[in-house]
């Protein structure tokens, strides 16, 4: 008769007779649970996290430090008047800290919503105006520090390509810093539902309002 064994999991400590000599588990359910662990660790390092969200923190400031904070453009259907008023004032503000903080391009070609078959523009076209407009303000203003939160219409990008495309979503050439060329403006880059702690102050592009 076999000598009396203890299971094999972690975890239980339950003593069996096995039935066969290579046996480890009390029972097929914790053969099944130890198996489903094992596929589970070795595939661990297949995947990636997919998206990395954090807080940037600005914990002190010197005095005089000038700060702007602009979103919801949604290129390329800004309000022209609106923004001309707003770039006036920042060209006079010189800011040392320009905070874009999502919504800066509409990425309406690649949104799920119903679209308007006349619209004569392109994905490309997009990406070229809000690239076009972000280098004219890095050159109105070239000693700033630039941080770029995403928003939820730049995060079509993403949805777009895991939904149609997912092969392609790992390319860099599709990233939103590479489509608008963060690295050449210098810019800083946070995902959607990142945020920056001004001195205690939460700046994010959110989807939550409370009342």
């Amino acid at each position: 008769m076999a000598e009396p064994r203890v299971c094999a999991l972690a975890g239980c400590d339950t003593e069996f007779v096995p039935s066969r000599r290579n046996q480890k588990f009390c029972s097929l359910a914790h053969a099944q649970q130890a198996s489903n662990g094992r596929r589970s660790y070795s595939r661990d390092p297949l995947f990636m996290r997919p998206r990395e969200f954090k807080t940037l923190v600005i914990p002190t400031l010197p005095d005089g430090y000038k700060v702007i904070i602009v979103n919801d453009l949604q290129r390329p259907f800004q309000d022209n008047r609106v923004l001309e008023a707003v770039e006036r004032l920042w060209d006079d503000y010189k800011p040392d800290l320009e905070i874009l903080n999502g919504d800066i391009a509409d990425c309406y070609i690649v949104s799920d919503h119903v679209q308007n078959p006349s619209r004569a523009f392109s994905f490309q076209d997009e990406m070229d105006d809000t690239r076009r407009w972000l280098f004219e303000r890095a050159v109105a203003n070239p000693n700033a520090r630039r941080i770029f939160i995403e928003g939820n219409h730049e995060d079509r990008i993403r949805r777009f390509l895991w939904k149609q495309a997912p092969a392609l979503s790992s390319l860099r050439s599709l990233s939103l810093p590479e489509l608008l060329g963060f690295d050449e403006l210098k810019m800083e880059h946070l995902n959607y539902n990142s945020r920056v702690n001004l001195l205690g102050f939460l700046i994010e592009h959110g989807y939550k309002s409370s009342g």
